[in-house]
């Protein structure tokens, strides 16, 4: 049997009633409050991964002033045995050695345009003239003759310069 005293207790705590609903009640705000904190965290964390992404995305594929893709071209694009690749405002290799009766392929891989034209800036010797070749375009050449060909572009002459050695 329940002693008075205990009797008197268990009134006074179930007449108190709401102060276990209060205590209940906040513990529930925390917990949910402690949810949202979490939500919000993952959320700003994946916002962060996303955010990341993008700026690695854009600063690491950027193109360079010329619209050529440096990763690109130094990974994927190199020029074939017999190809001159035209990229970065640069004949890709600057010098080529074949044998006689070899066909050489310039290919532009830059957003401006381009010419392959045999001689020397200020010194053409028309042995051979691409014309203007946009992106994409290509220009072919066979050469029979053994000797050294230098040649350069009429748009870049100062900077752009390259030489065939047939042998």
């Amino acid at each position: 049997m329940l002693v008075r005293r205990e009797i008197i207790l268990m009134i006074y705590l179930l007449s108190n009633f709401n102060w276990i609903k209060t205590v209940i009640h906040i513990s529930m705000k925390i917990i949910l409050l402690k949810r949202k904190v979490n939500q919000m965290k993952n959320k700003i964390s994946f916002l962060s991964l996303v955010t990341l992404l993008l700026f690695a995305g854009i600063t690491g594929c950027s193109k360079n002033d010329y619209g050529t893709n440096s990763y690109t071209n130094s990974m994927v694009n190199t020029p074939g045995a017999n190809e001159v690749f035209i990229q970065n405002i640069a004949f890709s290799p600057q010098s080529i050695t074949v044998t006689a009766g070899t066909t050489i392929k310039w290919t532009n891989k830059d957003n401006v345009a381009h010419t392959v034209s045999s001689g020397t800036p200020g010194s053409p010797n028309g042995i051979f003239e691409s014309g203007n070749l946009n992106n994409g375009g290509t220009f072919s050449f066979t050469f029979n003759t053994r000797g050294t060909f230098p040649y350069y572009c009429k748009l870049h002459q100062d900077t752009m310069t390259g030489t065939v050695v047939v042998q």
